[in-house]
């Protein structure tokens, strides 16, 4: 079934940027524990902040519309800085197939990256991670702590997977695109979605990381990069 957006936005935290004051937490989410997650990163660029996921040594995966091709960004890892270029998927612009990697400057200290695996069905239940705002009308945060919280979901394509936030679950908002959709499998977290869009309130788009569009972009980022990716091409804890 072909999913459409009838109302939604993308969710780069660029009036952020711009002084607007949108916090960086997820809407409905608690504060991820202490020291863990710390792969869930906050990219920075000159037109704002997005949410990445570390992927690998040298790669992380990000939303496509958080940057332009060849543009520089920027962060922290454990009071390390790190510069990543991007690279998106060439079906974003006429296919809408939001993803894209970043290629560090150097290995990543210390990280244990997160590995793409896993899929969803309907009614599935999905962890949410982001660095983006806490209320429907895009304001709140701003104390930088990555927030965490679930999604239902409610139907996919070969593209995206659509999700509903009841009660009690967390729903995406400014600077939270790019970040991770998990699934749990057995006691760990696989990674099976990028964030991609919503409408600041219940409804959620992630990009599949396990359809062929997806899997055939990063087999392209291995083979042109020579990087290794989590799931794709080497097995990682």
């Amino acid at each position: 079934m072909a999913l459409r957006l009838v109302f939604f936005v993308t969710l780069t935290s660029s009036f952020a940027h711009a002084g607007s004051g949108f916090g960086i937490q997820l809407i409905g989410g608690v504060a991820a524990p202490a020291n863990q997650y710390q792969e869930v990163i906050r990219i920075h660029s000159e037109d704002g902040s997005c949410t990445a996921t570390l992927v690998g040594p040298r790669l992380l995966v990000t939303a496509a519309h958080c940057g332009e091709v060849g543009e520089k960004v920027t962060f922290t890892f454990k009071g390390k800085s790190y510069t990543a270029t991007i690279g998106r998927s060439a079906l974003y612009e006429d296919y809408g197939h939001d993803l894209a990697v970043g290629l560090v400057d150097k290995a990543v200290a210390d990280a244990k990256p997160m590995t793409i695996a896993g899929s969803v069905k309907e009614g599935d239940k999905m962890v949410l991670m982001g660095y983006g705002c806490t209320k429907t009308n895009g304001e709140g945060g701003n104390d930088g702590i990555l927030r965490t919280g679930t999604t239902t979901v409610a139907d996919f394509d070969a593209i995206q997977i659509l999700s509903y936030s009841g009660e009690g679950e967390a729903a995406l908002c400014f600077g939270d695109s790019g970040g991770p959709a998990f699934v749990k499998a057995g006691d760990k977290l696989t990674l099976v979605g990028v964030n991609s869009a919503g409408n600041i309130e219940d409804t959620n788009y992630n990009t599949r990381l396990d359809s062929e569009v997806s899997q055939k972009f990063f087999a392209a980022v291995v083979k042109k990069l020579k990087v290794d990716i989590c799931g794709i091409n080497k097995t990682c804890q």
